[in-house]
């Protein structure tokens, strides 16, 4: 009976300092859940009034971004991992490597609202984007 016991508090002891460990590198993780790496930020000289950024971005494992949109022509290229473009009344968007799409809103107002879920619980999202809109309008405008 003795034996079974300090056996059991050796089991629990070990489970407990895992568990603990695993919690700690989680909290003390420096990658934000979000990573964009900003690679080119330029005015447009033949489109007055028009800027191009080019970015890579980073999506955490299990990641659902909140719903939001992008003002301009919105332009994702997938380089690693998988996910899911859920888009207001149209299909979802399956991502996997090498998988490129466009999303237009045209205005300040955006109409084409979506999220993006990176569907592993393991590996980042990572795509490179390239996002033309008017100088001085935001990147992202989330939705309320």
């Amino acid at each position: 009976m003795f034996n079974q016991t300090v056996g059991r508090l050796v089991l629990a002891t070990a489970l407990g300092i895992a568990i603990g460990a695993a919690g700690q590198r989680a909290i003390s993780s420096d990658k934000p859940p979000i990573a964009r790496t900003e690679l080119m930020n330029i005015d447009l000289a033949d489109m007055p009034g028009k800027v191009a950024h080019m970015y890579t971005m980073e999506l955490a494992p299990g990641l659902l971004t909140p719903r939001h949109s992008h003002p301009g022509h919105y332009l994702v290229y997938v380089l690693e991992g998988t996910g899911i473009v859920e888009q207001d009344d149209k299909p979802n968007l399956h991502l996997s490597p090498g998988v490129s799409y466009c999303i237009h809103s045209p205005s300040v107002t955006p109409d084409s609202w979506h999220s993006v879920w990176n569907t592993s619980k393991t590996q980042p999202l990572k795509t490179l984007v390239v996002l033309i809109n008017d100088k001085g309008q935001p990147g992202t405008i989330f939705d309320k």
